[in-house]
């Protein structure tokens, strides 16, 4: 026992951060994959910047500004 803890809990503890590691390299490794496919996440990244400029666009001309 390490610092009171059972050798199950060391076991447990280390398999699942190396599932979670590998899990967590597998999304990385499929969200390349799919931005660079067909310059999927260009489009997106263009789309979103579109919708967040038009938002702001919508939000300003809601107050004006005093000296107008």
């Amino acid at each position: 026992m390490k610092d009171g803890l059972p050798l199950t809990y060391w076991v447990y503890r280390g398999v699942w951060s190396g599932l979670h590691l590998a899990l967590v390299v597998l999304a990385l490794v499929l969200l390349l994959v799919w931005a660079f496919t067909d310059s999927q996440g260009l489009e997106a990244l263009t789309a979103w910047r579109d919708g967040i400029e038009s938002a702001r666009r919508g939000l300003s001309s809601l107050l004006p500004y005093p000296w107008d």
